[in-house]
């Protein structure tokens, strides 16, 4: 059985390919094919053999979120719907969230937070370090800007969705 599936990490979106096979599932990213085999799974723990290499990795779902945790990184990935262009009949992916604000995407507690109002960072620069699940989550800017508001601070509890960052123009 082959499926097509839209992902979305850090705001960027990828389709990902899965192909399963009797002894083995393919999963095919951009033009690389990875060959994986589940060895073992306990509750959400996931020993996996990935073109050969073991892994151990924890996965949790919430509604279209997945969030996978992998030799002390973590990962967000959002299950994006594919949205037609009904004018054009272009495809495009559209993320659920807007891209000038940056969400909690699960409870824990603020560490960290290494920007303020008026700062200018680059995409990929780290604005936030969230403790869940003790697991170090930092969140990331999405992008090239300026922060507007900080929603948060450290030792602050949040939510899972609840705003921490804001860019503006």
């Amino acid at each position: 059985m082959k499926q097509q599936i839209h992902l979305q990490a850090a705001h960027e979106v990828k389709t990902v390919t899965v192909e399963a096979a009797p002894d083995r599932v393919g999963v095919t990213i951009d033009d690389r094919t990875y060959h994986v085999v589940i060895r073992q799974q306990v509750g959400n723990r996931l020993l996996l053999e990935v073109d050969g290499q073991r892994l151990q990795i924890y996965v949790a779902a919430d509604g279209d979120q997945s969030y996978i945790w992998l030799d002390g990184g973590a990962w967000t990935l959002q299950h994006v719907r594919e949205e037609r262009n009904q004018l054009s009949g272009q495809r495009s992916l559209a993320p659920n969230a807007a891209s000038s604000s940056l969400m909690a995407t699960m409870p824990g507690l603020v560490r960290e937070v290494l920007v303020t109002a008026g700062d200018v960072v680059a995409r990929g620069k780290t604005l936030v370090i969230l403790e869940a699940m003790k697991m170090e989550l930092r969140i990331s800017a999405p992008q090239d800007g300026r922060i507007s508001q900080v929603h948060c601070a450290p030792g602050q509890v949040v939510e899972r969705n609840q705003l921490l960052v804001e860019f503006g123009e």
